[in-house]
């Protein structure tokens, strides 16, 4: 793991761009930031997304990302942080099975 691999996931936005696209299998359209927001607070989510979390996720090859159709597909290096995720987002659960 490096530096990058935890900073990326270190912002739940970012961790909820990634599980979206584990999730859809590979390509997604940005999810929305905030949906649960309104007014003024929405509108700084939506400029986080775009201006900070998406270029920050895609400058690390994590994600690619489209700004002009807002298409968010697997990066190059998305295979290296999933193990990852996966076990973030408690979708991991094998290494957690009890054999006997």
């Amino acid at each position: 793991m490096t530096d990058s691999h935890f900073e990326a996931l270190a912002n739940g936005h970012r961790r909820q761009i990634l599980a979206s696209l584990m999730r859809e299998n590979g390509r997604s359209v940005v999810p929305d930031a905030a949906d649960d927001l309104s007014g003024e607070r929405q509108l700084q989510a939506e400029i986080a997304f775009r201006h900070v979390h998406l270029p920050k996720l895609d400058a690390v090859d994590f994600i690619d990302w489209d700004p002009e159709s807002g298409i968010v597909a697997k990066g190059p290096r998305f295979g290296d942080i999933e193990p990852l995720l996966r076990f973030l987002t408690n979708e991991y659960t094998e290494c957690f099975e009890i054999r006997y």
